[in-house]
C-alpha cells in the first residue's frame, strides 16, 4: 500500500488541481453566424484594414477536364490581400464573381469565397454602411433572394463582445455582467439546439436571435466584462437554459407561459420591485411609458396588407382576445368578412413591422378611440419575459450584484463555469 499512496496522492492532484486547466473554454468555441442582410445586395465591396487575408476563390462553378489524363482540372485560386487593399465581389446568375483592385474581372464565376487569417475587414453592401467583421468571413449565393450570402465565423467571446456592445445600455458593470453571463447562455443555447441547423449556421442576426452587425460598435466595457465572466453560464437543474431578456417591463415581468404557452420554471410573473414598497427597478426607462397615435386608415391599411389573403379574407378591425395578469395582450381577434385568432406577440411584431420598431414599443398597451384617429399608450419594450435589462440596471444602481440580479430575474437557476 505504501508504494502505491503517491500514485494516488499524484492522480488526485491531476484531477483537483492539473486536470481544469486543460478543460475545453466555451467562450473559445467557434460560431457560425448568417448575417441577414436587410435587403438583398448584389455587390460587395471589401478593404483589409489590418493585417494580411487569405482569399479563397473555392469551387467554381463550371469545371474543366484534362482530357489526356482523363481528371478534374481545379480552378480554385488562393491569393493574399495585404493592409489597405480592397476586392469587389458580384453577384452574377450562376454564383460569383471576383475582382482584386484594378485587376480586370476575373473570368471565372465561384461558388464559394473565403477570407480568412487577418485582423480586421471592412465590408460594404452599397447603399448601406461599412461593417466592420474578424474571424472568417464565407460568400457565397443565395439563390432564393438573389442576393449575396454572408457567414462570419468567430470565438464565442468575440461575438459577445459585439452584441454586448450592441444590446448593452447600461454603464455599470454589475448589470452588463449579467446581461453578458444571460448571453453567453443563450448562444451556447442556440448552439447546442441547432436552430439553424438546416442553413448550416449556429445563428443569425435577426431579432429571434441576436442583434449582431460585425465588431464595429464594440465598447470598452463589455470587452472587459466578457473576460471577467469567462465561461460563466446559467443553468437550472444542471441543464443549461434558454435565458429570456428584454428592453424594458414596465414594472411587471410575464411568465413565459402566459407569452408564449412555454412552461419554464425560471421565467414567472412577478413585479419588477426588489422589496415590497420600493419603485419599479426599471422606472427610468425611457420606453417605461410610451404613447403612439395613428389616422384610423393606417390601422385599416396595416390590417389588410398584413394579413389578407383574399377577398373573403380581408380583416378591418381588432380586438385583444386574451390580456394576461401583467396587463400584456397575449392573444387577438381580427375580424372583418371572417375572423381569426393569433398570438399577441406575432400581433406586436407585425405592428413593428408596419409601424417601426419603435412605434408600438410592446404587447402591453389601451387603445382610446379618437374622432379622427386612434391612440395607444403603453409601458415597457420588448416581450416582458425573464430579465428586464432596465431593471437590471436599477437594481445595479441599489447596489445589488450580478448574482443577486440573475437571481431575481432567473429563480432557481445557478451560475456556473465551463458548463
Amino acid at each position: 500500500m505504501k508504494s502505491k499512496l503517491p500514485y494516488y496522492l499524484l492522480l488526485l492532484t491531476f484531477t483537483l488541481i492539473i486536470s481544469p486547466l486543460f478543460a475545453a473554454s466555451c467562450d473559445d468555441e467557434l460560431f457560425k453566424v448568417l448575417v441577414n442582410l436587410e435587403q438583398p445586395k448584389t455587390f460587395a465591396r471589401l478593404q483589409s484594414y489590418s493585417g494580411n487575408w487569405t482569399v479563397i476563390l473555392a469551387d467554381p462553378v463550371e469545371k474543366l477536364r484534362d482530357k489526356e489524363q482523363n481528371k478534374e482540372l481545379s480552378r480554385s485560386v488562393s491569393m493574399t490581400l495585404g493592409e489597405t487593399q480592397d476586392v469587389l465581389i458580384t453577384l452574377s446568375q450562376k454564383g460569383l464573381a471576383f475582382r482584386a483592385g484594378n485587376m480586370p474581372e476575373s473570368p471565372f464565376e465561384y461558388k464559394r469565397i473565403i477570407f480568412k487569417g487577418g485582423d480586421l475587414i471592412s465590408v460594404t453592401f452599397p447603399p448601406s454602411a461599412p461593417m466592420l467583421f474578424e474571424g472568417e468571413l464565407s460568400f457565397t449565393k443565395d439563390a432564393d433572394n438573389f442576393s449575396i450570402r454572408l457567414i462570419n465565423q468567430l470565438p464565442l467571446n468575440r461575438l459577445l463582445a459585439a452584441v454586448a456592445s450592441q444590446e448593452a445600455f447600461s454603464n455599470n458593470s454589475q448589470a452588463v455582467k449579467a446581461h453578458i453571463i444571460a448571453l453567453r447562455t443563450k448562444l451556447l443555447y442556440f448552439k447546442r439546439n441547432s436552430l439553424h441547423k438546416a442553413e448550416g449556421v449556429d445563428i443569425c442576426n435577426q431579432r429571434h436571435c441576436v442583434k449582431y452587425q460585425g465588431i464595429g460598435s464594440n465598447k470598452t466595457l463589455p470587452e472587459i466584462l466578457v473576460k471577467h465572466t469567462a465561461n460563466k453560464v446559467l443553468t437550472y437543474k444542471n441543464q443549461i437554459i434558454l435565458p429570456r431578456y428584454h428592453h424594458t417591463c414596465g414594472g411587471k415581468i410575464s411568465s413565459s407561459e402566459s407569452v408564449y404557452g412555454i412552461k419554464e420554471p425560471y421565467h414567472i410573473a412577478q413585479a419588477d420591485v426588489y422589496r415590497h414598497g420600493e419603485a419599479e427597478n426599471c422606472m427610468h426607462s425611457p420606453s417605461f411609458r410610451w404613447l403612439i397615435e395613428i389616422n384610423k386608415s393606417e390601422l385599416e391599411t396595416f390590417l389588410s396588407l398584413s394579413y389578407a389573403s383574399g377577398a373573403s379574407y380581408l380583416y378591418t378591425s381588432w380586438k385583444p382576445e386574451q390580456i394576461n395578469n401583467e396587463e400584456r395582450i397575449t392573444s387577438v381577434k381580427i375580424s372583418g368578412k371572417s375572423s381569426k385568432i393569433i398570438s399577441g406577440i406575432e400581433f406586436l411584431k407585425k405592428l413593428q413591422k408596419f409601424f417601426g420598431s419603435k412605434s408600438f414599443k410592446s404587447a402591453r398597451f389601451k387603445e382610446e378611440v379618437m374622432s379622427r384617429t386612434l391612440q395607444y399608450t403603453g409601458k415597457g419594450e420588448g416581450d416582458g419575459v425573464g430579465m428586464c435589462l432596465y431593471g437590471a440596471d436599477g437594481l445595479a444602481k441599489k447596489g445589488k450584484t450580478t448574482i443577486e440580479i440573475l437571481n431575481f430575474y432567473y429563480p432557481g437557476t445557478e451560475v456556473k463555469t465551463n458548463y
